[in-house]
């Protein structure tokens, strides 16, 4: 969505209720959830929102800055909850400047634009924030933009339970699986055997399911490499720059345009 600047805003210093005018009140969201992610900036630092009433917003932090009355103000949507299917995000691309990024690091941002200066101009760049309260990845797209925009993005699903009559992962070992169903089996050989007397018998069925253990962690092992390693292998290769577009539009655009000589 895009920047929110209408109205004005008033706020005193070490608190954090924010009240806007009518004009501003009817321009912000209906509701703000604080899984959201939206933040709003009266100075230079940018305060979360966690709230909003009728002509307020309620910030996660005091206000720390001058006391402002009727006040400019911009309350943006910075960090975005993706679908709960999510896995891993691949390569991010906005075709109205035919531009694409690849997720960064949360450290990367900070190192760049702690107090996220740019306030318009369009996405430049996706930053990955790990999950949310609610489990679901979060990431925040910067700069802002005055008019709404549109990313399309590339991910890996996170991969459903199977149940009993689905077909198995063609990645999937079935040999590997049976190792694991052997330590019930063993169990309930063992508890047979106890419950008939054998004590005998179900001491060896119980030392086997205590053996399988064993050799079933080292084969959740296996799995887990091997799963990551399909990964590796099919996912988008990584690449070192923020973005590829076909306008020069920063510094960093202009030393990625001029030929080598």
């Amino acid at each position: 969505p895009a920047n929110i600047t209408a109205g004005t805003v008033s706020i005193t210093q070490d608190t954090t209720l924010i009240t806007g005018d009518a004009t501003a009140a009817a321009a912000w969201p209906d509701d703000i959830p604080i899984d959201e992610g939206w933040f709003i900036r009266l100075g230079t630092p940018w305060y979360r929102v966690v709230s909003r009433g009728a002509l307020t917003l309620t910030l996660a932090t005091p206000y720390t800055e001058s006391t402002i009355s009727s006040g400019t103000y911009i309350l943006k949507h910075r960090e975005f909850a993706l679908p709960r299917a999510v896995k891993r995000l691949g390569i991010f691309s906005h075709q109205r400047y035919s531009a694409t990024m690849y997720p960064k690091p949360l450290h990367a941002i900070i190192l760049a634009d702690p107090a996220r200066t740019i306030v318009d101009g369009g996405p430049q760049t996706v930053v990955d924030l790990g999950s949310g309260i609610d489990g679901r990845k979060l990431i925040e797209v910067y700069p802002g933009s005055s008019t709404p925009e549109t990313l399309d993005y590339v991910y890996w699903s996170t991969a459903e339970h199977l149940q009993a009559h689905d077909p198995l992962p063609q990645t999937l070992d079935a040999s590997q699986l049976e190792e694991g169903v052997k330590i019930n089996a063993y169990e309930w050989l063992g508890n047979r055997a106890a419950s008939a007397g054998q004590w005998d018998g179900a001491q060896i069925y119980f030392n086997l399911r205590d053996r399988q253990r064993t050799i079933w962690e080292a084969y959740k092992r296996d799995l887990i490499r091997q799963d990551g390693a399909i990964d590796d292998l099919t996912f988008v290769t990584q690449h070192a720059r923020r973005a590829e577009s076909r306008d020069i539009r920063t510094a960093e655009d202009y030393v990625w345009a001029k030929p080598l000589s």
